[in-house]
């Protein structure tokens, strides 16, 4: 029997339970402790050995015999894989040069002018933050090596601009940031399966935010899209010309992009690996393609052909993927968390609760993430309806009152009307 050695982060459930129903043995390791880490209750053998640790995993791999290695999505953990791997020789999906377009957005938009897709517009940053030149305002402010937003701020005018990059250079671990023209409109992502070399598309979803709310606060990710025409008629070639260009060979990933209003397609980063709010998983019900399975494969040595790619995604879904991300809308510390178990027992429904009682949580944190698919747009608004009826976080802020932090999605109607256009 193999031994899938498997990193865990919080996102890594999903991917265990794949791996045991292929029969592989599974372990778990981290320095955390069991409560804390949800991905150990469900292995078959837990190590508390540090991610970071790679000396210590790499010894413990060889007396194990483990043959195969795999992990969420944490960027830091896919960095620890590449190396482990590498020297335990072990296969992996990416090569250091791919991986590095994920973790280095400066050289990410290179390479998008080199095969001509579209990006911001960049602005020097200047040695001394007070003194700048030549600037369009609203700019993005963000660090060149952060991903989830990190250390990310929007700039309407020059006195905003001196704090903004000193925050961001001092999240960045290379102490490089960008400074770029926002982009206003729509946020999309595009999900590419490799072999290869040659690229596929799986997916195209679009993010959406509560009306009212921070922009930032992406309430629904879903393949409910009225743009998919025009992002295969415009972009999806120089997409796929992009990723093959910087060596995507084999796996997965994805591009984030911002349609204007004029409809051109900007790309603003990319990952070599699956997306953070799990909305991977509905693609088995959707088009019959399971990213975890794929992943997989690479880990165990298989290499897929081209021919074993899916189809390049040319028609929407006729079940609609849907992730959909709870919001705090205010801080506090946590009084209750309820409804979730009433969730947990409808088929197909996957849950990722990242809060619990006796938390301090901040205003505008992802509290919770609730994954499906459905027969159609009305269904997943309905599906929609029932979690917002049924689960609550309650906080009690420094007033002392306690109240349903929850920002909850029901502008049903938008999505209904967007899946009519998409479907025209």
């Amino acid at each position: 029997m193999i031994n899938s050695f498997i990193i865990s982060t919080v996102y890594l459930e999903g991917s265990i339970s794949k791996a045991r129903e292929r029969g592989l043995y599974t372990i778990v390791t981290d320095d955390q402790e069991l409560s804390a880490s949800p991905a150990k209750k469900s292995a078959d053998e837990i190590w508390d050995i540090s991610t970071a640790d790679v000396d210590c995993l790499e010894k413990r791999c060889r007396e194990e015999g483990v043959e195969a290695v795999i992990c969420g999505v944490s960027e830091f953990n896919l960095d620890r894989c590449l190396e482990l791997t590498d020297h335990l020789g072990l296969p992996w999906y990416f090569t250091a040069e791919a991986w590095s377009y994920s973790r280095n957005k400066i050289k990410f938009k290179q390479a998008c002018r080199e095969t001509g897709l579209p990006t911001a517009e960049d602005f020097p940053v200047p040695e001394n933050l007070e003194d700048w030149s030549e600037i369009t305002f609203p700019v993005v402010v963000k660090p060149a090596d952060m991903c989830a937003n990190r250390g990310l701020s929007f700039c309407n005018c020059r006195e905003e601009l001196p704090a903004a990059c000193r925050n961001a250079e001092s999240l960045s671990p290379s102490g490089k940031i960008l400074v770029e023209k926002k982009i206003q409109g729509k946020e999309f992502l595009a999900y590419y399966a490799m072999a290869e070399g040659e690229c596929s598309l799986v997916s195209l979803s679009a993010a959406y935010f509560q009306p009212g709310k921070p922009s930032f606060c992406y309430s629904i990710n879903t393949s409910v899209v009225s743009d998919l025409a025009r992002y295969i008629e415009t972009t999806d070639r120089k997409a796929a010309e992009m990723l093959k260009h910087i060596g995507c060979r084999e796996g997965f990933g994805w591009i984030q992009f911002m349609m204007d209003e004029a409809g051109t397609f900007y790309a603003i980063e990319m990952g070599y690996r699956l997306p953070g709010d799990s909305g991977y998983i509905p693609f088995y019900e959707a088009c019959g393609f399971d990213a975890v399975d794929w992943l997989l494969d690479c880990s165990l040595g298989i290499r897929h052909t081209k021919e074993e790619l899916p189809v390049p995604l040319r028609v929407p879904f006729e079940k609609p993927a849907c992730s959909y991300v709870l919001w705090s809308d205010c801080g506090g510390t946590v009084t209750e968390v309820s409804g979730f178990d009433k969730l947990s027992d409808i088929p197909g429904v996957l849950l990722e609760i990242n809060v619990h009682k006796g938390d301090r949580i901040e205003p505008f944190q992802q509290l919770a993430n609730v994954v499906f698919s459905s027969g159609c747009c009305e269904e997943m608004c309905s599906r929609l309806k029932e979690v917002n009826d049924v689960v609550s976080v309650r906080c009690q802020g420094e007033d002392g009152e306690s109240r349903d932090v929850l920002i909850r999605y029901t502008d049903y109607e938008f999505l209904m009307e967007t899946d009519r256009k998409g479907r025209k």
